[in-house]
């Protein structure tokens, strides 16, 4: 259920809006948002739009927020982020993010329906269910491919590593695509004051070679869900906070050929258009993953209102 409400989450706040190439240039994004959910509407709370490509970008700050408790009463939490997201152009992926939030209160019916914004203004004692934080960055370029006259395909090994705690929920997703929905071919989260330690083999789903080039694009993201500040669960609590750290980064380890049918066959090499060449490797054989498509546009408002009904003890 907390991978439904996690997707849900995402696709209403999503910055991810990919388009194919229009030249031969790494494209290289990154971005940080922090959010804001009440009943089945999700408001930013801190957002800066990919207005143009950037290679880095971090948001730290703190705040607080002001309304009633569960019992009716005055109350205040003080909320601190701290987020960043990095990528280069030979396909170096980071992100990190993490959040907590002191004096922490369950939130009352007294609070809604709120606005906030990323000074923290409230109108009238608005209070979210949840806040989320998510660190962003891809890595998009045209390949330049040289094998044998039979290669049709490649595949990526990239390497993941970092870890996931929380005192709810956090996660880390690596996506690939060219174009629209992206395919999720990664996903690990951590939740209820579990530490996950994350270091990962994992290899892409197929790249087709045509003309010798190939379009590849990648996609990190790592995020921290602290709430349900409508339920009781969390009654007494001062201190709730949670860290996705993958700034020890995702890094590509080497590319493989093969045919139409699935076989190993010779790759010469792989290169970026900003001149860096991949290490090529030839496997006795490959497991292609089946695509798990998600779109990252559209709200699944079914799940938000589970995301209300569920009770995190």
């Amino acid at each position: 259920m907390k991978n439904t409400l996690k997707m849900s989450l995402m696709a209403a706040c999503s910055i991810v809006v990919l388009t194919p190439l229009a030249e031969a240039a790494p494209v290289i994004k990154a971005n940080v948002g922090l959010f804001g959910i009440n009943n089945l509407y999700a408001s930013p709370l801190l957002f800066m739009p990919l207005t143009t490509p950037q290679p880095s970008f971090a948001a730290h700050g703190n705040g607080v927020i002001t309304g009633f408790n569960g019992e009716g009463n005055p109350a205040s939490m003080a909320i601190t982020y701290d987020g960043a997201a990095e990528a280069t152009a030979d396909g170096i992926l980071k992100a990190r993010a993490a959040l907590r939030i002191d004096n922490f209160f369950y939130n009352s019916s007294l609070n809604d329906p709120y606005t906030i914004n990323s000074n923290f203004d409230t109108n009238p004692n608005g209070v979210p269910d949840a806040l989320m934080l998510i660190s962003f960055t891809s890595f998009e370029d045209r390949l330049s491919i040289n094998g044998a006259d039979d290669l049709d395909h490649i595949t990526f090994s990239l390497h993941l590593d970092g870890f996931l705690n929380s005192d709810l929920f956090s996660f880390v997703d690596l996506y690939q695509g060219t174009s629209g929905p992206n395919t999720l071919i990664y996903s690990a989260d951590g939740t209820n004051y579990n530490n996950v330690e994350v270091e990962q083999t994992i290899t892409t789903n197929v790249i087709e070679v045509n003309s010798g080039h190939s379009d590849l694009l990648l996609s990190l993201q790592v995020g921290v869900i602290l709430g349900n500040l409508t339920g009781t669960g969390f009654q007494g609590m001062d201190v709730l906070e949670g860290t996705a750290d993958f700034y020890n980064t995702l890094t590509i380890g080497a590319v493989s050929g093969f045919d139409v049918n699935g076989n190993p066959v010779d790759l010469f090499n792989a290169t970026t258009s900003s001149g860096h060449e991949f290490d090529v490797v030839r496997v006795l054989s490959v497991s292609v993953p089946e695509p798990w498509t998600i779109s990252l546009l559209g709200f699944g408002l079914s799940a938000m209102a589970l995301f209300r009904r569920q009770r995190f003890i």
